[in-house]
């Protein structure tokens, strides 16, 4: 199981994540929360992590990033249907009142969020910078290891080998499985803190994410 310890986050990316943590509240009986947290008059939030393991945190990093990097394109795509046909079928794909959709578009249009230019590539070196302090008390100890679910084995080693190169860690990978049509990665580190699995989480699924466009 992981120690107990807290990851700050810029103001900007709650909704997503404030999204993500519902989802698994709701999934697994959780009652994560994210406070405000203030750094230099600066608004911030921030999150206390006591139950999860290796793997979850792994995970919550992952799941930040699919919700964050989608997040302007799922409002955006909402918007769009509301006002298209069913090609099959010729049926409007919202069926409400025009001024029920109207209310509905302005309320998520208002939820669209202005990601400065390279924010999803630099999001965790600003987490390292924001958490620094916390950080250092929550160095891993001894060798950890941990396994995930990941979509392509190639990408997964590349998404490490980019994570260690940018931030000084040892993650490696000891053994990839196929099961059920689905591969599974057994991860291994033993210089890292707490974070770096988060932000590991958060990178390999960013990675994946931009390999979909293309």
């Amino acid at each position: 199981m992981s120690k107990s310890f807290e990851i700050i986050f810029d103001s900007l990316i709650f909704q997503p994540f404030n999204y993500r943590l519902e989802i698994k509240n709701r999934l697994y009986n959780l009652s994560y929360s994210l406070q405000k947290y203030f750094v230099n008059d600066q608004e911030n939030y921030k999150l206390n992590i006591d139950d999860l393991d290796y793997k979850g945190i792994y995970s919550l990093g992952g799941g930040l990033c699919f919700s964050a990097f989608r997040w302007n394109e799922d409002i955006e795509k909402r918007i769009i249907e509301r006002s298209s046909i069913n090609n099959f079928t010729g049926i409007p794909l919202f069926l409400g009142t025009d001024d029920e959709k109207i209310e509905m578009n302005k309320n998520d249009k208002k939820k669209l969020i202005n990601f400065p230019l390279g924010y999803f590539d630099n999001f965790s070196e600003k987490m390292k910078k924001l958490n620094h302090q916390s950080e250092v008390s929550k160095i891993i100890e001894n060798p950890k290891q941990f396994t995930v679910d990941i979509d392509d084995p190639n990408s997964i080693e590349a998404s490490i080998g980019k994570y260690n190169f940018n931030h000084k860690t040892n993650f490696f990978i000891s053994e990839i499985q196929l099961i059920d049509q689905l591969y599974f990665a057994t991860i291994q580190v033993s210089k890292a803190s707490l974070l770096d699995i988060f932000c590991l989480g958060y990178q390999s699924y960013l990675d994946d994410e931009k390999r979909r466009q293309y």
